[in-house]
């Protein structure tokens, strides 16, 4: 029987805690190396995305499809508020505060 998991992700974070600098060092190092990496997927991404939408857009079509694949190209609207333009009273009223973590990894 599997000990449940909240038990195990305390242990590792135990474990975390008490790591040695350079030991913490080596998993900045991966997790820096991971955004790189993840940085350098969305650039291709974008890429990608741009060279179908050209080919869309020269064709004057929506929908584009291969033998394996079927791009689909959507108008989205998103409609927000910025707190310049709404009396303050609204503001309070409406808006909502979301509360996270962020983390910033600098190499130094």
């Amino acid at each position: 029987m599997n000990p449940p998991l909240e038990c195990i992700l305390k242990y590792k974070i135990i474990v975390l805690i008490k790591m040695k600098d350079k030991e913490l060092d080596i998993l900045l190092e991966k997790w820096s190396n991971a955004k790189s990496k993840a940085k350098e997927l969305e650039d291709k991404c974008e890429k990608y995305k741009k060279l179908v939408e050209k080919i869309m857009d020269k064709n004057n079509k929506s929908v584009i499809s291969s033998s394996n694949y079927t791009v689909t190209k959507r108008e989205m609207t998103k409609t927000s508020l910025s707190k310049q333009n709404v009396p303050k009273d609204i503001w309070e009223k409406y808006s909502n505060r979301v509360c996270y973590p962020a983390f910033y990894l600098q190499k130094k």
